[in-house]
């Protein structure tokens, strides 16, 4: 790495052989999806080649090159929620004992939950999308999904009222 951060270039070959390994498997375990992971460990890689010349050679590589990759994690993770990919996601599986006329409900329930969900304020959405990817929350953002929870229960209220009132 002190070679790469001098600006040898014949010093990124090794340097990625030895980092692609640990950050992969690194990016799997808080991704869960090899593509993904892949894309992440692939940008945090890229981040610490144009970053070389910064590199504290009394550092340490390894722990430099995954923070890099926990930071693009947390993108894509973001990216996913702004995306709504790990939020409110399909129903869970159907027994085999559940009714045609059981699914067709959940589904209907479903739908009337997103559409409660996306009716909220954005800022409202990406605390309840935060809790439920299983983010731990500070203080502030645990008032926030408070508030946030509160206003999607009264927006259930008053969609329940309109429809049975």
């Amino acid at each position: 790495m002190r070679r790469l951060a001098l600006g040898e270039r014949a010093a990124m070959d090794p340097v990625h052989r030895g980092l692609w390994p640990p950050l992969l498997a690194f990016c799997r375990k808080l991704l869960g999806d090899d593509a993904a992971a892949e894309d992440a460990a692939q940008r945090a890689l890229i981040t610490l080649f144009e970053d070389a010349p910064r590199f504290d050679p009394g550092g340490d590589v390894l722990a430099w090159a995954t923070s890099l990759a926990a930071w693009e994690c947390r993108s894509e993770r973001r990216r996913r929620q702004r995306r709504r990919e790990d939020v409110l996601e399909a129903a869970p599986p159907r027994s085999a004992g559940t009714t045609p006329e059981a699914a067709v409900e959940r589904q209907e329930l479903d739908a009337a939950l997103r559409g409660l969900f996306d009716g909220l304020d954005p800022t409202d959405q990406e605390v309840i999308e935060r809790v439920l990817a299983g983010e731990r929350l500070g203080p502030r953002d645990r008032k926030r999904k408070q508030r946030a929870l509160a206003r999607m229960r009264q927006r259930w209220m008053e969609r329940w009222e309109k429809s049975h009132g």
